[in-house]
């Protein structure tokens, strides 16, 4: 009250109020005491500002909100203050109104969704003064908190539904919608570990991994991108929004670089001997099934959410083991590391952005598909983290030639 006081005195008229409020620690008696004086101030444009969430008063007439990473569907409500609201119509959410009457004792609008179709527009138009209130992603959460911390202290499925929400931030960036982080509590955190801690991993960060054991990877790796960019393309072509085709499009372009890439690189080996093959003859089994993953779940989906929730893992399996790497060595992959090219992959900056917006993407998709749709995403999400750890192992083991039935 005292600030807004001062800043009116300066002859401010647009205010943000930044720091935790709205109830936490069970001070609602703050929350209510900053609503008060929003309504106090009605001359001033003010927004209120915590780590999660925003909150201002619209006065009587018509107003534009633009409200951050809408495609997660953030959570937001609208109630009168100081007085009965008669009309008030609103164009963005969930369950819009129009033309509705507010009051407490009778209807409010809570526990309403910004609907990601408008873009994050949310339009409203009334006749009295009204509170906005509205969820927003978290900024930042400690390096050391993994995804498996995620799922191991999150609240519990119920009916097979995450009861957790808000989109998390975790890894200096890397944002886990909740769509995902149900697909991540249905896998269960001992098995998103044993990718982590796979033998394989943990040589290739220490520079031990016998060079022999990663050439067997990146040319078993030739015959995956190359299914994950035919399923990535056929994802491409299932999606009904432009910017989802585009996107899975330019995922499916960068897995057959990379594929030209690795076979750059086996070619000029002094260890490698054969040209890098992709036929599925040369392939192992493990690879196989990893391909056959890939080509059903692209092939058979009824949703496009399947898919992406299929190919999915990969993305952010890597990305946090970029992370893992650089906190193990310190902070910086050294220039002399043996698998050095191969580790800063997946700490760049790029596929970090890319990490983001190919799990936003899915959870948009997911917020579109049915209950049944999305069952079937999350078991096929479990599965390729699955493959996933066997790919891992048949590197290690590495067959001297392609195991066949």
């Amino acid at each position: 009250e005292k600030a807004l006081q001062a800043a009116s005195q300066s002859g401010c008229k647009r205010i943000i109020v930044a720091g935790q409020f709205a109830g936490v620690a069970g001070r609602l008696d703050h929350t209510f005491g900053i609503a008060n004086a929003l309504h106090r101030h009605t001359d001033l444009q003010i927004a209120v500002v915590g780590n999660d969430s925003f909150m201002c008063l619209l006065r009587s007439g018509e107003h534009r909100l633009l409200v951050p990473r809408a495609e997660l569907r953030p959570h937001c409500g609208l109630v009168p203050l100081g007085e009965p609201c008669k009309r008030i119509s609103t164009k963005g959410l969930q369950w819009d109104m129009e033309d509705s009457s507010m009051e407490f004792g009778g209807d409010v609008s809570v526990c309403n969704r910004v609907h990601p179709s408008q873009g994050g527009v949310v339009q409203v138009k009334t006749e009295s003064p009204v509170l906005w209130m509205c969820t927003l992603p978290r900024s930042e959460v400690a390096l050391s908190q993994s995804v498996a911390s995620k799922i191991q202290h999150s609240s519990g499925p119920a009916n097979g539904v995450a009861q957790t929400k808000a989109p998390m931030v975790y890894n200096l960036g890397v944002i886990v919608p909740a769509f995902v982080l149900e697909c991540l509590q249905a896998t269960g955190a001992p098995l998103w570990e044993a990718f982590h801690e796979h033998p394989f991993v943990q040589q290739a960060t220490s520079g031990e991994l016998d060079p022999l054991c990663f050439e067997h990877y990146q040319n078993e790796e030739v015959a995956f991108s190359s299914a994950y960019a035919d399923a990535a393309a056929l994802l491409a072509i299932q999606c009904g929004d432009r910017g989802d085709k585009e996107f899975f499009l330019r995922s499916a372009r960068s897995c057959l670089n990379a594929v030209d890439g690795i076979r750059g690189e086996l070619r000029h080996s002094a260890n490698f001997e054969h040209e890098p093959f992709q036929q599925r003859d040369q392939t192992t089994m493990t690879t196989d099934a990893f391909t056959d993953f890939l080509r059903v779940s692209s092939t058979k989906a009824e949703h496009p959410v399947e898919v992406a929730a299929a190919l999915a893992p990969t993305v952010l399996l890597y990305i946090e083991g970029g992370f893992r790497v650089l906190e193990k060595l310190g902070g910086r992959v050294p220039d002399d590391h043996r698998y050095a090219a191969w580790l800063r992959l997946y700490t760049d900056p790029s596929w970090l952005e890319y990490c983001n917006e190919f799990l936003a993407r899915l959870q948009r998709l997911a917020s579109e598909a049915s209950d049944s749709q999305r069952d079937s995403a999350r078991q096929l999400f479990l599965q390729c983290v699955e493959h996933e750890v066997d790919f891992w192992q048949q590197a290690v083991d590495r067959p001297r030639q392609p195991v066949k039935s």
